[in-house]
């Protein structure tokens, strides 16, 4: 994500150097944040050709090793380290703090692009969040691993209450974290299907119900209420279609789909024709 919109250069410059060693992505608030000394900071970027208004915090390599700190057991559910699970959510705080300074409105959204695992970077975003989109792609594999989702998702919540019910006896009148873990499904996302007058495509059809049979009978159904009360009945919250070399073409530009009619296309990655 960081690479596809800031593109190569501006992401090199934003990573740790000799002369800023926490650099400006995510590092610079996560890493000074959970070690407690003070002096973290919050950097957001815009790309060559995207929005004003829409702001990226850059990723980091860094990352793995925040993830790697975050055990379920010693800090999750004995409470003692809850702190690290919602650091996202305190980072999301401090930067609106700053933008009140500054006098900017604050920020409208935060969206959090993760990978297809049950890691604890993905803990930690699910417990810092208002809702959660599950995105799915027309293949075989994408109803399976709904189901995996569905069976995931109570151990989480369940992991979050045990824990956080130790915190608060120890904390009781702390409240910053009253109202985190009850994260809401906020619908699945359809992608990567082809159309013919409008209408999917009949493999793509196939994988497209098999899909929101999983999410109505092994998503829904096992998270107890905890789903955005506007989505339709099938729970879609949207879908894509395939764009092909569209997608390629975006992240080697750096420009958003819809605006690449303006831009000459890129036949390979070291040529450039019409």
């Amino acid at each position: 994500m960081s690479l596809s919109v800031l593109g190569v250069k501006q992401f090199t410059e934003v990573l740790p150097t000799n002369s800023l060693p926490y650099g400006q992505s995510i590092r610079a608030f996560l890493q000074l944040f959970l070690q407690g000394t003070g002096g973290h900071e919050f950097f957001s970027h815009v790309g060559p050709h995207t929005h004003q208004n829409a702001r990226l915090v850059a990723g980091d390599f860094w990352l793995n090793v925040y993830a790697e700190q975050l055990g379920v057991g010693a800090d999750l559910l004995t409470g003692v380290g809850i702190a690290k699970y919602v650091v996202l959510r305190e980072m999301v705080i401090y930067a609106n703090q700053q933008r009140k300074k500054d006098h900017l409105p604050e920020y409208d959204f935060v969206l959090v692009d993760l990978p297809p695992s049950f890691g604890g970077l993905v803990r930690a975003a699910l417990y810092s969040s208002d809702y959660f989109l599950v995105p799915c792609t027309s293949d075989t594999f994408s109803a399976y691993c709904v189901g995996l989702i569905g069976e995931m998702l109570p151990t989480f919540f369940k992991d979050w209450q045990d824990g956080f019910t130790r915190f608060k006896s120890s904390n009781p009148r702390f409240d910053r974290f009253d109202n985190l873990g009850k994260t809401k499904f906020a619908g699945w996302i359809f992608n990567s299907f082809d159309t013919r007058k409008s209408n999917y495509l009949r493999a793509d059809q196939v994988h497209h119900d098999a899909i929101q049979k999983a999410v109505e009978e092994k998503l829904v159904a096992k998270l107890n209420g905890n789903v955005s009360a506007n989505l339709p009945p099938n729970f879609l919250a949207g879908d894509i279609e395939d764009m092909n070399t569209l997608a390629q073409n975006s992240v080697w530009q750096n420009v958003p789909v819809s605006q690449l009619a303006e831009h000459r296309p890129i036949v390979d990655i070291e040529s450039r024709g019409n």
